[in-house]
């Protein structure tokens, strides 16, 4: 019981200090107002490794972290994340090896189906959506899947 407390604990301030460099460093990247979400990729290395309750756990932890941050829409962003977590979770690296490419590939489709699930919360009507889609919700998802990539690179390398 003692460790997964810790575990948690772990999670919470990593999830902090990650928003702290979200909301503080992650602008200066920004390429036309799209910036990548590091939240989201602690969400998604956490469901590959652990599976889909620590995935949904660690995505609500995320989630509800940047809704008290920003509280206009408070609770979009637990959801988004919480059902982003446990979709990738349920795929996880016990249930199927995924190496490189196809480990990018699944992290874009994650970052799309994460903006998508939080446009579509925080829209409120269709007017507009296939605009935002290709706009926002599609470079937010190549931009977070491309740091993402990098960051899987790297892994790989200390591996060898």
């Amino acid at each position: 019981m003692k460790p997964y407390f810790l575990m948690i604990l772990k999670r919470a301030v990593i999830a902090f200090l990650l928003i702290i460099i979200q909301t503080s460093f992650v602008n200066l990247f920004s390429i036309r107002g799209t910036t990548p979400e590091i939240l989201l990729l602690f969400v998604f290395f956490m469901a590959m490794r652990d599976g889909p309750f620590a995935g949904t756990i660690t995505g609500f932890l995320c989630g509800l972290i940047l809704d008290v941050y920003s509280p206009e829409y408070i609770g979009c962003d637990a959801l988004a994340m919480t059902v982003t977590g446990f979709l990738v979770g349920l795929v996880n690296e016990r249930t199927i090896r995924m190496e490189g490419k196809l480990q990018i590939a699944f992290l874009l489709a994650a970052a799309f189906i994460h903006s998508l699930l939080l446009h579509l919360i925080t829209a409120g009507t269709p007017e507009g959506t296939m605009n935002n889609i290709l706009f926002h919700v599609l470079p937010t998802a190549i931009y977070t899947s491309i740091v993402g990539g990098l960051v899987i690179m790297v892994r790989r390398m200390r591996r060898s």
